[in-house]
């Protein structure tokens, strides 16, 4: 007699605990985004501050700059190459659809201390002190559009559970990062952050179809 299959859990797909974790998180935040103003949900956020979040928030925005990204996706030739080309695809796809949408669609979208500074409550603001301030095209947010691509198809490539798992809290923290630093708005977050999944999700579409033994070697075993 044979055991019956174990059904198949969503943890066990590509990506799954990523994604759980995301369609866990993300519908309630854009619950929030609906139900409430960006005001009150912007300034609710921003009185939670402290000396070392100042700090650590800071330098965790740097893992969704377009620079540290190209750095890091670069480093993945150590790794494999089907791990570098499925990177540099979201990178790209998610940079070019988050850039599109900033300067065509959205360009006259204003970032939180200029929206607070049109209602004149600049000063209920608490900004980081050394951070320069992004002033328009806010929507949608390209740091966390950017970290959700990258680390996104990364989990899609990895069968380890819990580096999935830090994965989503490296691009969790990017997103939050923006608004803590009072450069984006929740909705941009959400925004970026869907776009940045899609970007993942289709590079890495793109990317598993190519299949060559040179894809899974990296530039330090590829001569051997």
């Amino acid at each position: 007699m044979t055991r019956p299959e174990k059904p198949h859990s969503v943890l066990n797909a590509p990506g799954g605990v990523f994604l759980a974790v995301y369609v866990l998180i993300f519908p309630v935040l854009f619950a929030m985004v609906l139900l409430y103003s960006r005001d009150d949900l912007h300034l609710f956020t921003n009185a939670y501050h402290s000396g070392f979040l100042d700090v650590l928030m800071r330098y965790w925005t740097w893992l969704g700059d377009g620079l540290l990204q190209v750095v890091l996706v670069f480093l993945l030739l150590m790794v494999s190459f089907r791990y570098f080309f499925t990177a540099l695809a979201a990178f790209g796809l998610g940079g070019i659809s988050v850039q599109l949408l900033k300067r065509i669609i959205f360009s006259d979208i204003p970032c939180p201390l200029t929206y607070f500074e049109t209602l004149g409550r600049e000063d209920e603001l608490y900004l980081v002190p050394g951070v320069e301030v992004y002033h328009w095209m806010s929507f949608p947010s390209g740091h966390t559009a950017t970290a959700f691509a990258v680390f996104f198809s990364l989990a899609l490539l990895t069968k380890s559970k819990i580096a999935q798992a830090g994965l989503f809290v490296l691009a969790l923290g990017v997103g939050y990062s923006r608004i803590y630093l009072s450069q984006h708005f929740l909705m941009d977050i959400v925004a970026g952050s869907f776009l940045g999944l899609l970007a993942g999700w289709l590079s890495w579409r793109w990317i598993g179809g190519y299949r060559s033994d040179w894809m899974e070697c990296s530039v330090i075993n590829i001569t051997r």
